[in-house]
């Protein structure tokens, strides 16, 4: 999995005040660890009467920007079928999600078999993002264990080191 010079995907619902400050915080973030991304609420906002021409155009659109990235960060915390669909959409299309939860809650063993990491506090997502090691291990699919941290986030650093913003 190479993630060098890639985007960052932000996966997460964005119905609610609360919702939006997530995604605000993940984009804030991003932008603070100069993490590329790409914020679907930039470009998805479908009225409540929309056609279904529209409907088709975000959804083209979305499954886009998944395929141009190379990590989908999925914000879980309250129960979505878009972002499930999104982190199915990115496993399948061999895209690493990192499944992100501000609660200390349990997840749904597919997702967390699908996702390439799980953190539970704005800590072990900076940790994440500077591509610091905080030493938690899981293991895919196909039972091969992989720590999200030194292998992915280890790349993300290599890539910040050598891409010019």
């Amino acid at each position: 999995m190479n993630l060098m010079y890639g985007i960052t995907y932000i996966a997460g619902p964005f119905f609610n005040e609360v919702q939006n400050e997530r995604i605000t915080l993940m984009e804030n973030l991003c932008k603070k660890y100069k993490v590329r991304y790409h914020s679907p609420r930039d470009f998805m906002k479908l009225a409540s009467n929309a056609t279904q021409e529209e409907m088709i155009k975000v959804f083209k659109s979305n499954c886009q920007q998944i395929l141009k990235s190379t990590l989908i960060i999925a914000l879980i915390d309250d129960p979505d079928t878009g972002t499930n669909w999104e982190m199915g959409y990115a496993y399948g299309k061999e895209k690493p999600v990192l499944m992100v939860s501000f609660k200390n809650k349990k997840v749904n063993v597919m997702l967390v078999q699908g996702a390439i990491g799980f953190t539970q506090n704005l800590e072990q997502i900076e940790l994440f993002l500077r591509g610091k090691n905080y030493g938690y291990a899981y293991a895919d699919i196909h039972g091969v264990a992989y720590d999200f941290n030194l292998e992915v986030a280890q790349q993300w650093k290599k890539a910040k080191e050598t891409e010019i913003y």
